[in-house]
């Protein structure tokens, strides 16, 4: 899995660039996903690969809230449609 930071340069508005501040690449290996899976099954994985995924973001030098917006694919839900999504810009 690949994480990411991405940060909106200059103005806040829908023109700005949006430009790559940090990266990672995430391996989960087989081995410990198969033990977590059998020992509490799917919402332990998920908890796992939630784990590893705040950790490697607390190594980056980010850590608690303040991102605003989160973005995944993949895991353990069924294949979606691929495509863009709309963001709102208030709290409506």
């Amino acid at each position: 899995m690949k994480a990411g930071v991405f940060v909106q340069e200059g103005a806040a508005d829908r023109l700005s660039p949006i430009a790559c501040e940090w990266t990672c690449s995430l391996v989960h290996p087989d081995r410990e996903l198969e033990r977590v899976s059998r020992l509490a099954g799917a919402v332990a994985q998920s908890e796992f690969r939630a784990a590893a995924i705040c950790e490697a973001f607390e190594a980056g030098g980010y850590s608690g809230p303040g991102f605003a917006a989160v973005a995944g694919g993949g895991g353990l839900l069924p294949p979606l449609e691929c495509g863009t999504w709309v963001v709102n810009e208030g709290d409506d």
